[in-house]
């Protein structure tokens, strides 16, 4: 029963009648005070910053705030994470176009659509992170190679945390989420969570270069990474849960 009372708020409080007020007051400079607040409860890491706290104009300004990237050297894989984040799941998509998370089967042409998908091969590999609120929401091209807004889905967002998995049936294709093609065979589909258009693209036309930004997410955030036509070797410590930081490595073509 509580679970359902539970689904029932997300439900409500995706609606564009409750999300869109959720928008206005975390660019609003009336948030700012909660930034410090916000800080302390998830114990934000200050030190990776490049700004001081106190420069923050709002608390999604704070969110989508940028981090020293020294501190993140790009990794000598073909695959660098994206973001840091916590690994959901990875494995691989099946010749269906199919891959499976936490039970639950998903195809690529829910994911995008029929028209985006099909210019893709069959079988392949994915890997999906989650960003929990006290991470870096910015999101990096695992791999070299020019980047192409494909599209634009979904217009509710629901948690996409464990709880949001476990409740919300196949929420990566009710999500608003953007998908990008990267190079000739990568696909990094930004998932957004709990507010309305979220997911503010960052990329400079005509880049190319393995690890640079994508875009950033001003309010809750997933990242799916899709190789729909080759199959990777994950990295060896690689796992449903481990927390990976963004260029770092995590798998190379096999």
């Amino acid at each position: 029963m509580f679970n359902k009372l539970l689904i029932i708020g997300a439900r409500i409080l995706s609606l564009g009648f409750f999300s869109y007020p959720l928008k206005a007051l975390t660019l609003s400079k009336i948030s700012r005070p909660l930034i410090p607040v916000f800080a302390k409860h998830y114990q934000i890491n200050q030190g990776d910053m490049v700004a001081d706290i106190k420069s923050y104009k709002s608390l999604s300004a704070f969110f989508a705030r940028e981090i020293n990237l020294e501190k993140r050297p790009i990794a000598v894989n073909d695959w660098v994470s994206p973001v840091d984040g916590f690994v959901q799941e990875f494995g691989e998509i099946d010749k269906e176009q199919t891959f499976t998370v936490k039970g639950t089967k998903y195809r690529l042409n829910e994911l995008l659509d029929d028209r985006t998908a099909g210019k893709f091969g069959n079988g392949g590999s994915f890997i999906i992170v989650y960003l929990s609120p006290s991470q870096y929401h910015r999101y990096h091209s695992p791999v070299t190679g020019k980047v192409k807004k494909l599209a634009e889905f979904g217009k509710v967002s629901f948690p996409v945390n464990d709880w949001g998995l476990d409740n919300v049936d196949k929420l990566y294709v009710k999500n608003h989420r953007i998908a990008y093609q990267i190079g000739e065979e990568t696909l990094l589909i930004a998932v957004g969570a709990l507010n309305i258009n979220s997911i503010v693209d960052s990329y400079e036309a005509g880049s190319e270069k393995q690890g640079q930004e994508v875009g950033y997410f001003t309010f809750g955030s997933t990242v799916v990474l899709l190789s729909p036509d080759k199959q990777l070797e994950w990295q060896q410590d690689l796992a449903p849960g481990k927390f990976i930081k963004v260029r770092s490595g995590i798998a190379d073509y096999k």
